[in-house]
C-alpha cells in the first residue's frame, strides 16, 4: 500500500500552492475530495475538487461513502472511501488536502500508512493578507479566522511542522521534498 500524506494547516497559508508544487515532480499522485462550497475563481471541477451539492454529499454520507467528512468554514469536506483505496493502490504515494478532523480520522485509520505536514504561517497577520489578496468575502474571512485559533493549536500533533514563510516558498517545499524522502516515502 502506498503512503497518504496529508497537507493541512489553517486557512490562506500555502497548502494547494505546495500541493501543485509537489505534484510538478510527478512523484506523487493526488486525491481529488469532495465540497460543497463553490468554486473559486480558476477552480475545476475534478480537478482541485470534486464539487458536490449539499444534498448530493448528505446523501454520500448516508451510504457512507466518505471515509471522511467535515463541515468546515460552514461547507460539507469530504474524501470519498473507493476513490482513496483506488489511489493507494496505484503506482505513487498520494498527496491531499484536509483539515485537522479529517487528518486525525486518516491517521487512525492509516497509521504510518498516512504522513501529516502541519504547514503554519509566520503570524495571523499574514494570513489575514493572503485572504484579502484571494478575495475572499468578508463573512467567509470572518469564518476561517475564528477556525485559524483552533487549527493552529493543533500543530504539534502531526509527523511534520514547517512555517511556510513570505519570500520563502521554495525552502518550505524544499524541506517538505527532503522530509519525505527520509521517510520511505516514493519521493
Amino acid at each position: 500500500m502506498n503512503k497518504l500524506i496529508l497537507i493541512i494547516g489553517p486557512t490562506a497559508v500555502g497548502k494547494t500552492s505546495i500541493l501543485n508544487e509537489l505534484m510538478k515532480t510527478n512523484r506523487y499522485d493526488r486525491l481529488i475530495t469532495c465540497t460543497t462550497r463553490e468554486p473559486r475563481e480558476g477552480e475545476v471541477n475534478g480537478s482541485d475538487y470534486h464539487f458536490l451539492k449539499k444534498e448530493t454529499f448528505e446523501e454520500g454520507i448516508k451510504d457512507n461513502l466518505f471515509v471522511e467528512h467535515a463541515n468546515v468554514h460552514g461547507n460539507l469536506y469530504g474524501i470519498n472511501s473507493e476513490l482513496l483505496q483506488n489511489q493507494l493502490s496505484g503506482d505513487k504515494d498520494v498527496l491531499a488536502i484536509v483539515d485537522h478532523q479529517g487528518a486525525s480520522t486518516l491517521k487512525d485509520l492509516l497509521r504510518d500508512n498516512c504522513k501529516v505536514l502541519f504547514i503554519e504561517p509566520n503570524n495571523k497577520k499574514d494570513i489575514i493578507e493572503r485572504l484579502a489578496a484571494r478575495g475572499d468575502e468578508e463573512e467567509d474571512t470572518r469564518k476561517r479566522l475564528v477556525s485559524y485559533s483552533l487549527e493552529i493549536q493543533t500543530k504539534n500533533n502531526w509527523d511534520y511542522l514547517l512555517t511556510n514563510e513570505n519570500n520563502k516558498f521554495a525552502d518550505c517545499v524544499k524541506s517538505i521534498e527532503n522530509y519525505l524522502s527520509n521517510q520511505n516515502v516514493k519521493a
